[in-house]
């Protein structure tokens, strides 16, 4: 008999490194299946990235993001003399937070409270998503605010439709505006007898020195691109798809407009948004990066 008393026969004894190159084998394999996530927006703040970081992904995952567009205002004195006649229309409208930004330039240094300042304090306003009202909230107190229309701007034209079927609305509500805004709204609304007076706050253009972030490159592509507006994806399409191949990348839309926007250009969607958030946005990058087995 080989083994002294107490011993462990040698057949048990191999299961020791057998566990240990198994676990390496896992490390090995959960550093190959790093995950880039390229997020196609502006702005400086990394909210996204610190909600994707740590949204409990079961390999490493790297945020980079890409500004492809830029906004410049415009009819800014025109939007001043429409806030200061606050009595000529039923309501304000936003649909993007930029729309709110250029009420926030013009707003500056008049007073404390924006909306006091031009006697808006009383007048409806609706917009959609929680940052678009994140930032009007910024500008003062103002109990009309309507933040329920998260499910896109057809949701809020329903919602505005309702509030005001039962009675005649004489006065037009104020559509504040990019010059690449979509016409669900404008549609839904005047189809129901509801005028709308638009007027474009920010005008919408590609940037022309917009590159990668390292470490993408034509031969390394990201895993997922998160897709924030529509025109994001006509700019994926003129200047991105041509240098890889995306049937093999994930495509993240932030709402139903940019998912439809996306089905157009024939890119196809992977996932939308739960919600238009940090934390909506990672969920859906969770429900397509990361394999069953690994859930």
């Amino acid at each position: 008999h080989k083994f002294g008393h107490g011993c462990t026969p040698f057949s048990d004894e191999k299961t020791v490194p057998v566990v240990f190159l198994k676990s390496r084998l896992k490390d090995q394999v959960m550093r190959s299946m790093s995950k880039y996530v390229l997020l196609l927006r502006q702005g400086d703040d990394d909210k996204y990235e610190r909600t994707i970081m740590s949204a409990g992904f079961p390999f490493p995952v790297s945020v980079l993001n890409m500004s492809v567009l830029s906004t410049i205002p415009c009819n800014t004195e025109q939007l001043r003399a429409e806030l200061n006649a606050p009595q000529s229309y039923a309501g304000l409208i936003f649909t993007s937070p930029r729309a709110v930004q250029c009420v926030a330039e013009v707003a500056c240094s008049k007073a404390i409270n924006g909306w006091e300042r031009w006697g808006l304090e009383g007048c409806p306003i609706y917009c959609v998503g929680p940052e678009t009202c994140r930032r009007l909230s910024a500008l003062g107190k103002h109990p009309a605010i309507d933040a329920s229309g998260v499910g896109g701007a057809e949701c809020l034209a329903q919602q505005i439709i309702q509030r005001h079927s039962t009675s005649a609305v004489e006065k037009p509500f104020l559509f504040l505006c990019g010059n690449k805004r979509l016409d669900h709204l404008p549609t839904l609304l005047t189809a129901s007898h509801i005028s709308l007076q638009e007027l474009v706050v920010y005008t919408t253009h590609d940037r022309e020195d917009a590159e990668l972030p390292t470490p993408l490159s034509p031969s390394f592509p990201p895993s997922a691109v998160v897709f924030f507006s529509p025109s994001g994806v006509d700019y994926a399409d003129q200047k991105l798809r041509t240098i890889w191949d995306w049937n093999d990348i994930d495509k993240i839309a932030f709402g139903t407009s940019t998912a439809a926007a996306l089905e157009r250009h024939c890119l196809g969607v992977s996932a939308i948004a739960t919600e238009p958030s940090p934390l909506g946005v990672a969920q859906a990058l969770k429900s397509c990066l990361v394999p069953e087995s690994l859930v």
